[in-house]
């Protein structure tokens, strides 16, 4: 038994853990098993508390080491990620048990921290200025889609 993402092909859904041919119906696609790791190469959809309060929707995206998110009013770097996989209790098949690294936006930068998880793909998580002042937010989000990893 193996933990990995199962994405259903006519339906849209998303699904965790071990997929069992019982899952599938005659009218939907068989689905597509993809490994945790895959998650370096992603797209998730998330929102985070700005310092005025508002929350900011924004979309990621992990390309390795380095990435984007996308606002309404810009586009932002995320930069030095990593990865921290988490194999206890999963028969030793990994998960991103934590996903940290740095942000930029219009001269603004700090770090960030998110903690997915395999069950529900959504992490939760938060930022700041990197200034150790504490001040920053809340950012949490949900998986949507892999990207092609040409590296």
């Amino acid at each position: 038994m193996r933990n990995t993402f199962s994405q259903r092909g006519a339906s849209g859904m998303l699904l965790i853990g071990v997929v069992l041919a019982a899952l599938t119906s005659a009218s939907a696609a068989p689905p597509q098993e993809v490994p945790a790791s895959r998650v370096k190469h992603s797209i998730w959809k998330s929102t985070y508390k700005a310092p005025n309060g508002q929350n900011v929707q924004a979309t990621i995206t992990f390309n390795g080491k380095q990435g984007t998110y996308r606002t309404s009013f810009g586009t932002g770097h995320l930069y030095d990620i990593e990865y921290f996989f988490d194999t206890a209790g999963n028969n030793d098949y990994p998960w991103v048990g934590k996903i940290v690294g740095k942000w930029s936006l219009h001269g603004a930068s700090g770090t960030f921290r998110f903690y997915p998880s395999s069950e529900t793909l959504e992490f939760t998580g938060d930022w700041d200025f990197g200034n150790g002042t504490g001040n920053g937010g809340p950012w949490n989000g949900r998986f949507e889609r892999l990207i092609d990893n040409t590296n």
